[in-house]
């Protein structure tokens, strides 16, 4: 193991992209612009989820917990996005809130993750995370 790895065996998992052409219509998007769904092997838990026949999640909410779990975590996340307001447009307190967190700051987004890894000896600090953007923000 290198210097920061822990000693537990775990197989890296390549990230899945999805293609454009595979999405569905952008009309359905809940978030549209903005088209956010789980990997492969990503259980999710959130209000409305629906999945296809496929085992694929729906377009996932903003600005509510989500659950989640893969065979080395379970947790759950938040995630904002500063110009996608729609999830909060019929709840002054949450658009308040959400407004409060972006103004004035070069933020663009806030993603939060709470929970624990399923395997000893795994840590934090042994995960790579990130993004694919089709265009800049």
């Amino acid at each position: 193991p290198t210097p920061t790895s822990s000693t537990t065996d775990v197989d890296v998992v390549p990230p899945t992209v999805t293609t454009v052409s595979s999405l569905p219509d952008p009309s359905t998007w809940i978030n549209r612009p903005l088209y956010i769904t789980a990997g492969k092997g990503v259980q999710v838990s959130y209000s409305d989820a629906t999945t296809a026949a496929d085992g694929a999640t729906s377009s996932l909410p903003l600005g509510e917990k989500i659950a989640f779990e893969t065979d080395l975590f379970v947790g759950i996340f938040y995630l904002r996005f500063k110009d996608i307001t729609a999830p909060y447009a019929n709840d002054a307190t949450k658009m308040s809130s959400h407004s409060a967190y972006f103004d004035g700051k070069k933020r663009f987004y806030q993603m939060v993750v709470q929970g624990r890894f399923k395997v000893d000896d795994l840590t934090f600090a042994d995960l790579c995370f990130g993004d694919v953007y089709d265009k800049p923000f």
